[in-house]
This record gives structure tokens, sequence and C-alpha cells, in this order.
């Protein structure tokens, strides 16, 4: 309340009283109040606007769709919708809504026929794009592609505009799609401006998933402690009303495991299907503290479970971790830890993200490193060629001569990973041999 009242003294404190008198006069009292609350209760907020006119009732649509939208509920179309809101913009956020909850099918939807429908006034155009970008992000982060998740990121930014809320989240995306490649430094600018914004709108939410990205920030530079505490506090906020609850509970799940401490699945994740991207990811910290704590069996039967799911989907950023993590349960069998290790490592080189890289063998007692050394690299390069096969359908059809070089070039980047001092020339001839003879794996490298 103290914010709202901070807020609310900042927009009247140095006009005068005719200034406040005349807009009184042009502005609905309830739209005023409905404004300052659609960032803080969307649903009261909502309420109030269908008191007002057509303009007040569109808003109030738009509120409840998005409020629902962003919690992974079932869109159910009311009488009056479909007056107010443009039937592709209603379908793009019910298209919205199922990616999150895991309902949409393994066949995604095409998009941009969704675009083509948009005959409406100009307004309700822009708005389609923008949802329509928003929901291209949201496929682009749960199949794990770090560098899709930044351009569709930097095009949210052109097309939010001036317009408050969308500012807000084009920035949230941004800043998401930094900590995935690695740019921590960027990621908190972009950071820092959210909050700017979100104390000016009073947007409680956005802060609140902001201060969670705060918390993939410290976790990816070691600061276990800091992002527990912030992904708590913001999960607090963000529960019941933002998809980004059970993201923070991940982070939480992910620092404690790293901190030794334990964890426990939040009651809310059965509000989400089986087989969406958050309940896949929290499966998987599960299966990783169980192991913690000595239970291999229930470990490797959840991560199996999660693999399975996550193959499907395509979410190759959480087959990587639920991979890495049945791995660990072979304690007993070196060979068969490296063969799903090099799975991991197959998946994570198609999705490029660095957030997850972080602590993908965190169940690992000794030196990854040592580990696949064991293998010969030509033989762990088959292993890794066949993971990015698998993920990446487009390099099926190689020729022989493109694969041999493709898989020649894995088994040279390996040995110079793991600093064979020997292999640094037949890299670079490896290279050459890739560009020359197999163009189309290396521009998905």
């Amino acid at each position: 309340m103290s914010i709202l009242a901070l807020h609310i003294g900042k927009i009247i404190g140095g006009r005068s009283a005719a200034a406040i008198e005349e807009d009184s006069s042009a502005a609905d009292p309830l739209e005023t109040i409905a404004e300052l609350l659609s960032n803080i209760d969307p649903g009261m907020a909502s309420h109030l606007f269908r008191l007002g006119g057509p303009r007040s009732a569109a808003n109030a649509s738009m509120l409840a769709f998005r409020e629902r939208a962003d919690g992974g509920t079932v869109l159910e179309q009311s009488a009056d919708v479909g007056r107010y809101l443009a039937p592709p913009l209603v379908g793009i956020l019910r298209e919205q809504s199922e990616e999150i909850a895991g309902t949409a099918g393994d066949a995604r939807r095409e998009l941009w026929p969704m675009l083509a429908q948009a005959d409406g006034p100009s307004g309700d155009v822009a708005e389609i794009r923008f949802e329509l970008e928003w929901l291209c992000f949201l496929r682009a982060r749960h199949s794990g592609d770090a560098r899709q998740s930044d351009r569709i990121a930097r095009n949210i930014k052109r097309l939010a505009g001036d317009r408050a809320t969308w500012v807000l989240r084009a920035l949230l995306a941004q800043a998401e799609a930094k900590i995935r490649c690695g740019g921590l430094e960027d990621a908190t600018s972009l950071l820092n401006a959210v909050d700017r914004h979100g104390l000016r709108n009073v947007a409680v939410t956005d802060l609140a998933y902001s201060t969670a990205l705060r918390a993939e920030v410290a976790f990816q530079r070691g600061d276990d402690a800091s992002a527990e505490r912030f992904a708590t506090g913001s999960y607090v906020v963000l529960r019941g009303r933002h998809f980004g609850a059970y993201r923070c509970q991940t982070t939480i799940a992910r620092a404690r495991l790293r901190l030794g401490e334990p964890w426990s699945c939040p009651e809310d994740v059965g509000a989400l299907g089986e087989r969406a991207w958050d309940r896949v990811a929290l499966n998987i910290e599960l299966a990783r503290h169980s192991f913690s704590h000595g239970d291999s069996e229930r470990a490797k039967t959840y991560a199996h479970e999660a693999l399975e799911i996550a193959a499907t989907r395509r979410y190759d950023g959480l087959a990587a971790r639920a991979a890495a993590t049945v791995g660990a349960t072979f304690h007993r069998s070196v060979q068969d830890r490296r063969v799903w290790y090099f799975r991991a490592l197959s998946h994570l080189l198609a999705t490029r993200d660095r957030s997850i890289s972080c602590d993908l063998f965190a169940l690992e007692k000794g030196r990854v490193s040592a580990l696949l050394l064991l293998g010969s690299p030509e033989a762990l390069a088959g292993l890794l060629y066949n993971g990015l096969i698998g993920a990446i359908p487009q390099l099926r059809a190689q020729s022989h001569l493109e694969r041999r070089a493709a898989r020649r070039f894995l088994g040279r980047l390996i040995a110079f990973i793991l600093d064979d001092s020997r292999s640094h020339d037949r890299f670079d001839d490896a290279i050459r041999a890739l560009d020359a003879n197999a163009s189309l794996f290396a521009q998905y490298l």
C-alpha cells in the first residue's frame, strides 16, 4: 500500500487544483482506479473496467484473459468476449495458456495464419502481433533455443513501442534471453530498467518476475544463497497468479541442491498438465533431490519419465537435465554413466543455453571431464552426433561425406576441450573440412 500511495503522490503532488479538477471531469474515476489496480490485482481491475463503456469492457476482457493465460488456466470464452476482442487475439491467448499448461498438441499449430485473419482496427492488429510474438517467445523458451529466444526478444522490444505494459514484458523477455546466452551483465542492466519502469507503474507481478530472473543470475554466478532468497521471495508474490512461480521453485530446488539443503515439490504443481514445461522441470529437480538423499531408483524413475516427455515435446534443455540425472543413477557403471552424460551433452549443444550447463552434472561426485576421457574422442563423437541428429531433424538428410566430416569435427572438438595438446592442428583441419564438406552442420552448430 505504501508503494501505491507513493505512486499516487507522484502523480498528483506537483499539479494545480485546477488541473486535477479538469482531469477529474474528463476521466471516469472507476477507470482510473482500474488502471492503477491492473498491475496489482488484474481480477479486481477487470471487474471495475466492466462497469464502464465499450472500451472499458474491452480492457476488462483483455485483463481477464491475460491473467488466465499467464497462469496457464483454461480460457473459456464468455458471450461478450467476441464483441470486444478480435477472434485471432483470443485464439493466440488461448495458445499461450495451452503452451504454459502443457495441453497443446505435440505438433504445434502454425502461428502466422492467425495474423492473416486480423482485419479489425489497427490497435487490434498491433495487439495481435505483440501477443503472437510473445507466443513465439514461450515456444522458444520451452524448446531451449537460447539464440532464438534472443532474436524473438529483440523483436518483442520493437513491437512494444512506448506502451508501458508491453515495454515491461519486452524488457523481461530480453533479460531472460541474455541469461540463457550467458550475458549476465546485460541481463542485470535490463532488470534494472524493469525495476525503474515497474515502480512507476506499480507493476508488482513484473517486479516479482524481475527478481525471479535476478535469482537465476545469482545462481549462474555461484551465489546460491542469494538465488534461493530471491526466488523464495518472488514465489510468494507470483504463486497462483503467474507461471513464473513454478520457475522460482525450480531455482530454489537447484540452489538448495548445491547448498546441501532439502527441498520438496510444491503442492500446486498439480494445477499443471503432466506435459507442461514447468512441471517436467520440477519433476527433474525432484529426481535430483531424491538421488542426493540416496533413493537412486526413485530418481531414475522420475528422470526417465521426464526425459520421455521432454524428448516428445522437444524440450531440449530439460531433456539434457533429465539425461544427466539418469546417468548419475548408474553409479556402479562408468560406461553407462558416460553414455548418458554424452546424451545430455548432445541435447545441451542443441540449446546453447548457459543457464542449463552451469549445474548439469551437479550430481557427479568426481570430475566429469575425467570420466569422459575414459573413452576415445571418436567413439564419444558418435554419441554426440546421434544426439544432434535427434535434436535437429534437418541434419538427417546429410550425405555420407557430410556425416564423416561432422563426426571428425566433433571428435577433434572433444579432444580440444579435454586439453589434448596434440589435437590443436587437427582441430583446425577439422574446422576447414567441416566448412568445405558439411556447411549445413556448421550452420546449425
